[in-house]
């Protein structure tokens, strides 16, 4: 069974403040029949990946990611329950490593195993209404980052517009972001996780070739593996 957890695109799908609204403009239609459109869409639109270069001056582009980063074993982590938990305080909603630790071992995996994942994505649940970029979503804290960004991950992937906690405030220092990217690590932003179950799966979430670019949209499918 393969699960598709791409969000859909289409006109209106929210993006992040100051980033071009997603067109499909029809651009050329002939008989005998023959269509041809044009796309208006960031780099960071919809379900996307960030390359390092997308925070650090002179990272990694796109193009020069390894594309076995981003297929191959992953594990997902279901963390609803302590996102609702965190949603009861008025501070940043920060993903800490015992949330994950935590939510491993309440679907019996041993606690630790998010630590020797080279590729993982967290499910919230928080974005299913898209009219609008959300002001407050949970994200990875700086700790978490450090810890991360210290052990063998490649890959981490999220169903919220960003990896790092939103708060609404315009002057946000993304330091995931920084922590991560600046390690040579990749994201995955803008997942649709709904319905996946903490386990592990093959992912395959290949970003276009875009020459110099800090990030590309992805088709992004999940495929459950068996013990």
């Amino acid at each position: 069974m393969t699960l598709d957890i791409t969000r859909r695109l289409d006109l209106g799908f929210p993006v992040w403040p100051g980033d071009p609204a997603y067109e499909r403009v029809p651009h050329l239609e002939t008989e005998p029949y023959v269509a041809v459109s044009r796309l208006v869409m960031s780099t960071h639109t919809g379900t996307h990946v960030d390359a390092p270069l997308h925070f650090v001056p002179g990272g990694t582009a796109v193009d020069a990611l390894e594309l076995d980063r981003f297929w191959g074993p992953c594990l997902v982590i279901d963390l609803r329950e302590e996102v609702a938990d965190l949603a009861s305080d008025d501070g940043a909603l920060l993903l800490r490593g015992g949330h994950l630790s935590t939510a491993c071992r309440r679907a019996g995996l041993p606690p630790e195993t998010w630590k020797k994942a080279e590729r993982l994505l967290l499910r919230t649940d928080t974005v299913r209404d898209i009219a609008g970029v959300p002001e407050r979503t949970p994200g990875v804290s700086p700790t978490l980052a450090k810890t991360l960004s210290g052990g063998p991950l490649r890959l981490i992937g999220i169903d919220t517009p960003s990896v790092d906690a939103r708060t609404g405030t315009v002057d946000e220092d993304h330091p995931a972001h920084r922590t991560l990217l600046g390690a040579g690590r990749a994201f995955l932003e803008w997942l649709d996780l709904a319905g996946v179950a903490t386990g592990h799966y093959e992912i395959s979430a290949l970003p276009l070739r875009l020459a110099g670019a800090d990030g590309s949209p992805v088709r992004a499918a999940l495929r459950p593996l068996t013990a």
